[in-house]
């Protein structure tokens, strides 16, 4: 924002000419050209590219414009959105792997206080005026509002986190049970199960992978899994079982399940934060309103 704000100010006087001071600007030297050229450059990556590339949900241009950023049907008028994760879905540089490799990936159930305080733990909704929610109900959408902003860029900063809207008006720390299902990129899943691991001795989830035809929200909610992927820590020990539509059908996880994979590198998890997608009845494909 620094950058684009001397741009702004600069451009106001870039072509100025006054009658009364006969001022002519200096020419630039190729030092400058080459600041402006990549001042500009960065602007337009930062304000443009990285949004449509599906790399950045905070902070960005398409802020409560309800991008389609990754997994769905693109829904901008004019560009192509989320390619990355079709791109580098299975094949790819090992950077681009761990950040838009391995699908989608629809957790139906938890027991983790760490996996609550990123999904179900960031929905304001009930803190929102009940005339905004009226109005949002109104329009067809679910009147949700989840805060995901502050549950991730705040996460480690327990002053700032405890001053934010998610902790404002009650205390959902002791809270670990989730009640909402949610879509994210496998990146996410191994972002969130490394918070988890890091903070907890017992928790649990259950989750199931989205096959790669499917875009809508209605399609990943109503999909009816063959098999689901329970992963249990206990006590600091890992289970991680396959675990069909019978109670017997039950298998121990691949090698390479997204839950036995290592965490993405730090320098991945300071930078990339997609936003999960909350999976709600009677809202059709609508999307929640998300900061």
């Amino acid at each position: 924002f620094f950058v684009f704000s001397i741009l702004y100010c600069q451009s106001s006087y870039a072509n100025y000419k006054s009658p009364k001071l006969s001022y002519t600007p200096p020419k630039l030297n190729w030092a400058t050209r080459l600041v402006w050229f990549y001042a500009f450059a960065l602007a337009i990556i930062y304000g443009y590219l990285a949004p449509i590339f599906s790399f950045m949900s905070m902070a960005a241009s398409t802020m409560y414009g309800n991008l389609i950023q990754w997994g769905g049907k693109p829904n901008h008028l004019l560009v192509p959105t989320g390619f990355l994760h079709d791109w580098y879905r299975d094949q790819g540089p090992d950077w681009l792997l761990d950040a838009f490799g391995g699908g989608f990936i629809r957790i139906d159930a938890y027991n983790s206080t760490e996996f609550y305080s990123q999904l179900d733990g960031a929905d304001i909704s009930d803190d929102q005026p009940e005339h905004a929610r009226a109005i949002l109900a109104a329009t067809g959408s679910s009147g949700k509002y989840y805060e995901f902003y502050a549950s991730r860029n705040y996460y480690d900063r327990k002053e700032d986190h405890a001053a934010t809207a998610l902790t404002a008006f009650d205390n959902k720390n002791s809270v670990a049970a989730g009640t909402t299902k949610f879509v994210f990129p496998a990146y996410e899943l191994r972002r969130v199960l490394y918070l988890a691991r890091n903070r907890e001795t017992d928790f649990s989830i259950q989750y199931i992978h989205l096959p790669e035809h499917l875009h809508t929200l209605t399609q990943w909610r109503d999909f009816q899994a063959p098999r689901t992927i329970s992963f249990i820590v206990k006590d600091g020990i890992a289970i991680c079982e396959s675990v069909g539509t019978t109670s017997d059908d039950i298998l121990p996880c691949d090698h390479g399940e997204t839950a036995l994979l290592p965490p993405p590198p730090q320098w991945l998890r300071s930078l990339y934060h997609p936003y999960p997608l909350p999976l709600l009845d009677g809202v059709g494909d609508n999307f929640v309103c998300t900061t």
